[in-house]
């Protein structure tokens, strides 16, 4: 389960009264206060139930490259990690640490498998393992979003979120600043012209 690897989520006991469920969904952010930290933001959400919530922003890189983070905890990436691959933006929470969402050939046991190729790993031989494979599917981030019980089902009643149905690739896209105007012509209309409670579930 992710909340085993993230410290103090555990102690969200209070049940959902929730009838849905966000995991493996996407949520865009509706207000357009442009002084949240969430405007604009799209994040995948790795995990929802009874006792909160665990997302990552997977559309706001920061200006620290993948290679540069790497050379830093002085390991060698390999050829086939890209220059200007970036490290993401995940959230306002443990913004120091690292989480990495990566395929299969990358897990250890350490790993928190989310769905069948899909895993989240904060631990640092991650790194190392994925500057010795050829696997590139992998996408770093700083930070998390977390939401105690209760709180992110409250925040949709609210129409805060459009929650959005979409492949898990998207996770991984080259162009991830993009990705809002990419998956609003595959839904066919601009999720930035959303106006907050009129979210849907697409």
């Amino acid at each position: 389960m992710v909340k085993q690897i993230i410290n103090g989520q555990r102690s969200m006991q209070k049940k959902s009264s929730a009838s849905f469920n966000l995991t493996d969904s996407f949520l865009y952010f509706s207000e357009k206060n442009m002084e949240d930290f969430f405007y604009d933001s799209l994040i995948y959400i790795c995990e929802h139930d009874e006792r909160g919530a665990f997302g990552l922003v997977i559309n706001q890189p920061l200006k620290l490259t993948t290679k540069k983070l790497f050379k830093s905890l002085q390991l060698n990436a390999n050829t086939l990690v890209h220059d200007l691959d970036r490290v993401m933006q995940g959230g306002p929470v443990d913004v120091d640490k690292v989480f990495v969402l990566h395929g299969q050939q990358s897990a250890s046991d350490a790993s928190s498998k989310l769905l069948e190729n899909l895993y989240l790993s904060t631990d640092a031989e991650i790194l190392k393992r994925i500057t010795k494979q050829a696997d590139t599917t992998f996408k770093v981030f700083l930070g998390y979003c977390g939401w105690g019980a209760n709180q992110l089902d409250e925040e949709f009643n609210e129409g805060v979120w459009e929650v959005i149905k979409t492949s898990q690739e998207r996770i991984f896209d080259a162009k991830p600043s993009q990705l809002v105007d990419t998956i609003s012509k595959e839904l066919g209309y601009n999720l930035r012209e959303i106006s907050k409670g009129n979210n849907q579930t697409h």
